[in-house]
């Protein structure tokens, strides 16, 4: 009876406050605040070009809006000029915010705000990765092989000098981000049979190198036309190789080998400044790229050949020697070709396809698209 009569209590305690929530307007029954003729308005969000040198730097920016165009929407702030601070080491898509300066017509007293988008214009010369920053400079060969010495103005006109190491030989390399060593191929070879991870029916062997690195497996064996993926690590692979005719063992590139192709020549400490940390700043990457000659004269290349190390090249002089007189030699001239070009016109002459073999003739011809250059030009027959 005591639990029944403190539930009766509470129930009518909760009618009674539902009641004086109701009645408690001036005028008539209280307007939920969600209901009210006073809402807040969408916030202002406007695009603000910003450079690299800003960001690097930081920068006070004065913006005046355009009222016309605000009228046009709807839309007023208290204020036609905003003083935008740029923040050194500001990101790209940062906002810088006004807090209840925007109105909108019809939405009551209440106000939004003004929100301005950082958005970083791209750089002839620089790029951002973080707080990395890559230039690229260009050498001459000769600078490439005796040294070299850069002048590198940064992003706050401050003049930076670096050159090469004494000896020091610049070769080229990939400065693609993405990079790394070759794969390992076993012929006849498998390793952990049975144990798959999980299978793929294609030939396209990229795919499959592709699936492992999201997926991070060590490698994969291939076998007819299917793929079985290895979940265990590389260094198992590589002991647990064993003898499998008609498969191909494919293990991935050591993490060492690859780290090695991807090192580049940096001044550490002169990248970007980390925001809010000033203390904090990243490194400079010096993306070198060797300007080769168009030309060399006959008497320049003999003396190339006898300064530099042949490295195998008088073996190589002597095998072509002999090459050139055999009678079935057959000497082919060079020519430019454009790739993508190349795959265009052959996907045009078969008709879709890029593998020609699969394409089932049935020895009617077929006129060419309007506007297509037609087929490629025939090879010589041999």
């Amino acid at each position: 009876q005591a639990l029944a009569a403190q539930v009766v209590t509470s129930a009518w305690a909760h009618v009674a406050e539902c009641c004086v929530r109701f009645m408690d307007g001036r005028h008539g029954p209280a307007v939920p605040e969600h209901c009210s003729s006073s809402r807040r308005p969408q916030d202002l969000v406007l695009p603000l070009d910003v450079t690299l040198e800003e960001l690097y730097c930081g920068a006070l920016r004065r913006v005046k809006l355009n009222q016309a165009q605000l009228r046009r929407a709807s839309r007023s702030v208290s204020q036609d000029t905003f003083l935008v601070r740029v923040e050194r080491g500001a990101e790209d898509g940062q906002q810088v915010t006004f807090r209840g300066v925007a109105f909108e017509q019809g939405t009551g007293d209440v106000p939004g705000d003004v929100s301005f988008v950082l958005q970083e214009r791209r750089h002839a010369r620089w790029q951002r990765r973080g707080l990395d920053l890559y230039l690229e400079c260009t050498i001459t060969l000769l600078e490439a092989l005796a040294g070299y010495q850069v002048a590198v103005e940064h992003l706050d006109r401050r003049t930076l000098y670096v050159k090469s190491r004494p000896g020091e030989v610049v070769r080229p390399q990939n400065i693609l981000h993405g990079v790394e060593a070759d794969w390992q191929r076993f012929d006849n070879t498998d390793a952990f049979p049975g144990q798959d991870a999980g299978h793929l029916k294609t030939g396209d062997l990229e795919a499959c190198k592709d699936i492992c690195r999201r997926k991070a497996y060590s490698g994969f064996t291939f076998w007819e036309d299917t793929a079985y993926f290895r979940s265990q690590d590389r260094t198992a692979l590589l002991d647990s190789k064993q003898k499998s005719r008609g498969s191909t063992l494919f293990v991935c590139p050591d993490p060492k080998d690859t780290a090695s192709l991807r090192v580049r020549r940096a001044v550490r400490c002169e990248g970007m400044p980390a925001l809010g940390h000033p203390q904090i700043r990243g490194n400079l990457f010096l993306l070198l790229r060797v300007q080769l000659p168009k030309h060399i004269d006959d008497m320049s290349a003999r003396v190339l050949l006898d300064i530099l190390p042949s490295g195998g090249a008088a073996g190589a002089q002597e095998s072509m020697a002999s090459a050139l007189s055999e009678p079935t030699l057959e000497e082919l001239e060079l020519c430019d070709l454009d790739p993508t070009e190349s795959r265009r016109r052959h996907h045009i002459a078969t008709g879709g396809n890029d593998d020609a073999s699969r394409v089932v003739n049935d020895g009617r011809d077929e006129a060419h698209p309007a506007g297509s250059p037609g087929p490629p030009p025939p090879c010589p027959q041999m």
